[in-house]
């Protein structure tokens, strides 16, 4: 069952009783609020049906059966000359990281649009928002958080995330959620 924000009430005198009705923020024009999910698109799990989760459309919300992970490499002495051993995370990992070999990179170009090459470890790694990287338009740099150091900006109404921003569990996304089988992994 959806449960939807109230925006403002309608008090009706019923005898001695105040009744209250509650107007949803979705139907009060020009709500400050959020605005009208699609059919099957979520905010938080409370917007899913029994059984369902609400996840970013990736499967995230949910795995059943995890898989163990392949470690081709547990370091770069692993590798064959000019090769190293890349760690690559991947969702429902029973046990952390696979890995494998990989070409060192020898400049930036040879690495992610958020990364940078470390031409001493021939390792790509993140590129900071503290160095320059320039975060998106719903994110604002932390950099104390690793990585790229972008992360999403709170929120409690789609209002917070700009004109075309969806408030999702509380954290700005450009897109909502979507309802997904709830399967836990074991």
């Amino acid at each position: 069952m959806r449960r939807e924000a109230c925006l403002s009430a309608t008090v009706v005198l019923v005898g001695l009783l105040v009744v209250g009705a509650c107007v949803p923020a979705s139907e009060h024009p020009g709500s400050p609020m959020d605005r009208p999910l699609p059919e099957g698109a979520c905010r938080t799990t409370d917007d899913c049906p029994g059984g369902e989760a609400c996840g970013d459309g990736s499967g995230s919300s949910s795995c059943g059966d995890c898989f163990w992970p392949t470690r081709a490499c547990e370091s770069d002495a692993a590798c064959a000359d000019g090769w190293v051993c890349v760690e690559h995370w991947q969702r429902c990992s029973c046990d952390g990281p696979s890995s494998n070999c990989e070409p060192a990179c020898a400049s930036d170009t040879n690495c992610g649009a958020a990364e940078r090459c470390d031409t001493a470890s021939g390792h790509c790694t993140p590129w900071s928002c503290a160095e320059g990287y320039a975060c998106g338009a719903l994110e604002t740099c932390a950099p104390a958080t690793g990585g790229t150091g972008c992360v999403p900006l709170t929120c409690a109404h789609d209002s917070d995330c700009g004109t075309d921003g969806w408030c999702m569990q509380g954290a700005c996304s450009s897109t909502p959620g979507t309802c997904e089988e709830d399967i836990p992994v074991p």
